[in-house]
């Protein structure tokens, strides 16, 4: 009988510390997963940039800048459509996207849907940090005589793909 109330005892104290733990339900953020994003702008502004945040076939994540213009020197440059291509690493919910002497694309076209590589415009120092959880970016990079930075917020388009 004795062997039976210890077994007992020793089944109950192993049920107690097994039943403990998180009992706080997890919460899944199904946007984390998200791999098409664009950043938040202005209405006022026409400049706007998307992230594509799965790699393509040539294994590099994808930023595409609308309407952007460079400083060069006291001058503006006209507004471009350009697309880099670069290698992209995540650390948790941080893609970066890091590179130099990158060859853009330039997007043409009425609806800007041709690209077309452009050499002239070599991009150097590179860098794309965007961070889905708390859904910013930053982004830096020299181009066309000129340099490029830029930070806000990023959404996910409603078409966005999971």
């Amino acid at each position: 009988m004795k062997k039976l109330i210890s077994m007992l005892a020793v089944m109950a104290i192993f049920f107690a510390f097994t039943s403990c733990g998180n009992d706080e339900p997890v919460v899944n953020n199904p946007t984390l997963d998200y791999t098409s994003w664009y950043s938040n702008h202005d209405a006022s502004t026409e400049h706007y940039l998307t992230f594509d945040l799965e790699k393509n076939d040539k294994g590099l994540g994808t930023v595409r800048l609308y309407k952007v213009q460079f400083k060069i020197g006291e001058r503006m440059s006209p507004k471009l459509n350009i697309r880099i291509d670069a290698p992209m690493s995540r650390k948790g919910n941080v893609y970066t996207l890091k590179g130099t002497d990158i060859t853009p694309y330039l997007m043409m076209g009425e609806s800007g849907k041709t690209d077309v590589p452009a050499s002239q415009f070599i991009v150097t120092d590179f860098v794309a940090t965007i961070d889905v959880e708390h859904v910013t970016y930053n982004i830096s990079f020299k181009c066309h005589g000129g340099e490029y930075k830029n930070s806000g917020t990023i959404s996910s388009p409603q078409n966005a793909v999971k």
